[in-house]
């Protein structure tokens, strides 16, 4: 069944999320008096669930390398603190294991499947 699903996602943390393959990403922003990043996603609940790693980038930022998730796709882009400070959300799935290291930065451990 199709329908339309919302995710977190948080600055700096590049969480990855269990989501239907084939998911179209229709919108990023922010929600609510926390301003808590959120991204909408099409999906077929009747998909396999995949791995699908998040990088958010500020403007003038370098990218990080992709750290396991596949290609940059882009996904959106959305403005903090009144406009001040404007981001950009990337993904893909993940094509190997993630964990963080002391310091807490995503480090790649093996592949998956």
């Amino acid at each position: 069944m199709k329908t339309i699903y919302k995710y977190a996602v948080n600055v700096g943390h590049n969480p990855v999320i269990k989501i239907p393959k084939g998911a179209v990403f229709l919108d990023v922003q922010t929600q609510g008096p926390n301003q808590n990043i959120s991204v909408w996603a099409l999906i077929d609940t009747s998909q396999p669930l995949v791995d699908y790693g998040f990088h958010v980038v500020g403007t003038g930022h370098q990218i990080p390398d992709t750290a396991g998730v596949g290609e940059h796709n882009y996904i959106g882009t959305f403005q903090t603190s009144g406009g001040a400070f404007v981001w950009h959300v990337f993904g893909g799935e993940v094509k190997a294991v993630r964990e963080r290291d002391t310091l807490g930065d995503a480090v790649t451990i093996g592949a998956t499947k």
